[in-house]
């Protein structure tokens, strides 16, 4: 399991304690954040441009780091 994973849940968990709503704004957020950039990367394959191959490198390397 990834830290960054396991640091939101830990916040995550933490701001649930304190204000039970909020914590569900944060995770609407998230999630709507994970969706818009899966639509992203589906636009970017659609893409014929050679700048594509590049930026999906890039993204594919960044999220191979964490």
């Amino acid at each position: 399991m990834n830290l960054t994973k396991v640091v939101g849940a830990c916040s995550l968990g933490a701001v649930a304690t304190f204000h039970p709503v909020l914590a569900f704004v944060v995770l609407g957020a998230i999630v709507t954040a994970a969706f818009m950039f899966t639509l992203m990367l589906k636009w970017f394959a659609r893409q014929p441009h050679p700048v594509r191959k590049d930026v999906i490198a890039l993204i594919q390397a960044m999220r191979a780091r964490h």
